[in-house]
């Protein structure tokens, strides 16, 4: 019993992700147990503009900032996906730094193949930019990281 209801718990988590609100639970199981998830501190580079990309991040709580040759270009937050660029061999275009502290889920290009392979909507959903992708800001709660 107790496994039936971490699984269902596994899934209404991941589904809150808008990326994968469409997957089955089975493709939930699959996803959750390949991704790894990863605590960063403000002020941590998740990605480096021109460096290989080698994985693909969710964006599960907390904001960064995405920029490009020292010009601030946007910000991702909860629900935000980087790394597109994994699965056709490009480098990374923005550098992505947490803003706030932040969680994300990784998958390497190995991983992600495996999951493109068996999901094909999902690629589809990455290579098409669905306006999922970037999901409105949320307003900031605390006074000090209004300027984020």
């Amino acid at each position: 019993m107790r496994r039936r209801t971490e699984r269902k718990q596994i899934a209404a988590g991941l589904r809150k992700v808008p990326l994968f609100a469409d997957c089955t639970d089975r493709e939930l199981f699959q996803i959750d147990r390949l991704m790894t998830e990863l605590a960063a501190a403000p002020g941590r580079t998740l990605m480096g503009r021109g460096t290989a990309a080698l994985q693909f991040i969710i964006v599960r709580e907390g904001y960064g900032r995405v920029s490009a040759n020292g010009q601030d270009i946007g910000r991702v937050g909860p629900g935000s996906y980087i790394g597109e660029h994994t699965f056709r061999g490009q480098p990374w275009n923005a550098t992505i730094t947490a803003l706030t502290p932040m969680t994300v889920f990784v998958l390497n290009a190995s991983e992600l193949a495996a999951v493109l392979r068996d999901i094909p909507a999902l690629r589809e959903r990455i290579v098409a930019g669905e306006p999922a992708r970037q999901p409105e800001p949320r307003p900031v709660a605390r006074p000090e990281l209004a300027h984020i």
